[in-house]
């Protein structure tokens, strides 16, 4: 982007690509339709 610095929208916008693979959602939540990618977006939801 040009910048020498990072900005929290440049951190959402790679966090599915870094931190996706880490989240599993349970056979439970999997069964409800629910996945990890959700998951993801809701403890983003939570932080900005």
């Amino acid at each position: 982007h040009g910048r020498d610095f990072v900005t929290p929208e440049d951190l959402f916008d790679l966090a599915e690509d870094v931190v996706l693979h880490r989240i599993r959602v349970s056979y439970e939540a999997s069964a409800a339709g629910h996945t990890g990618k959700q998951v993801l977006e809701g403890i983003l939801s939570t932080l900005g």
